[in-house]
């Protein structure tokens, strides 16, 4: 049996269990107006984060500028794992056109971890665009179905790149897709 191949920059498959899993003390989660310290591989920023564009059930989205956006959790959702599992796939440099990754650590004031940077997608939600006949018709006038599967060949695209490199799309949702009207389709859950 030959051995799977496996791309540059996946993560290896037999990574150890590394135990429970437990909540992390947060003095404050910021929220819109707030100041937010972004950590890269060149150093350490200082943001402002906008407008909220929207809450899910992990936390909330903010806008930082035309490109990125930044997700800060719930109080309850900041772990141990999951701040594990952020800088570690932040410290990858996954880019791929369509997939709104994280690309940087947030941290509160008091350098507590709160969060990540990632790309700011485009488009409109599949589950309120293309999943709606009305709203279809009239966001997408010209579409047809060979459209539609253009739109599922560039999902699967991105599926499939984030498979090559073992991360697994744990919440395949309708409410986590946008497409814009080139049929590009943007991941935007995929921490």
């Amino acid at each position: 049996n030959a051995e799977p191949s496996v791309s540059a920059g996946s993560f290896p498959a037999d990574t150890p269990y590394r135990g429970a899993d437990f909540p992390l003390q947060v003095a404050e989660t910021p929220s819109e107006g707030d100041e937010i310290f972004v950590e890269t591989a060149s150093g350490i920023a200082s943001l402002r984060l906008a407008d909220k564009l929207g809450t899910g059930g992990e936390g909330s989205v903010y806008a930082v500028s035309a490109t990125e956006v930044v997700k800060i959790f719930e109080q309850d959702h900041i772990t141990a794992h999951r701040q594990a599992k952020i800088e570690l796939l932040a410290g990858r440099g996954f880019t791929m056109d369509g997939i709104s990754f994280p690309k940087a650590i947030v941290k509160n004031l008091r350098g507590d971890f709160v969060g990540y940077v990632m790309p700011r997608a485009t488009g409109r939600n599949f589950s309120k665009t293309l999943f709606n006949p009305r709203r279809f018709r009239s966001e997408f006038p010209t579409w047809t179905k060979a459209d539609l599967v253009d739109v599922a060949i560039s999902f699967l695209e991105k599926v499939s790149y984030l498979h090559s490199l073992n991360i697994v799309l744990g919440d395949i949702n309708p409410k986590n897709l946008q497409v814009d009207a080139d049929k590009n389709v943007w991941i935007i859950d995929a921490d």
